[in-house]
């Protein structure tokens, strides 16, 4: 047994998979990547990248074959700041998908770039709108 922290893990799985920049992964996103969002229902809620697929980081294991069959279709995966991103992109290629990476930039920044997101009335009540 190690005795590896979350910081570790975090570094092991970006060495593990391939780290887009936001620029990079629009490019993915407009060849029709699918884009996984790992951040929790209520950040969900607050906005997302279009048509994305959401799965929390907690239950990606349980439901990533129901959600995502396709273990050779592109798959960016993104979160609020890259770290749970990677990991979730890390698990991925574990199980078995092929063609995975993770956003190093979060949904914000997504946004604040002005591509494509999905706004709900949550997000604007949270000023996000």
């Amino acid at each position: 047994m190690s005795d590896k922290t979350a910081r570790d893990i975090t570094a092991e799985a970006k060495q593990a998979v391939p780290t887009l920049s936001l620029t990079k992964a629009k490019h993915k996103y407009d060849q029709g990547a699918i884009f996984l969002d790992v951040r929790e229902v209520f950040e969900w809620w607050g906005g997302r990248v279009q048509n994305a697929v959401h799965i929390p980081r907690g239950l990606l294991e349980w439901r990533a074959a129901n959600r995502l069959p396709d273990k050779a279709c592109p798959i960016v995966a993104y979160c609020a700041s890259g770290a749970r991103s990677a990991l979730a992109a890390a698990r991925l290629q574990e199980m078995g998908y092929h063609d995975v990476s993770s956003m190093n930039a979060g949904y914000k920044a997504w946004r604040k770039a002005g591509y494509p997101v999905e706004r709900t009335l949550l997000s604007y009540l949270l000023g996000g709108w």
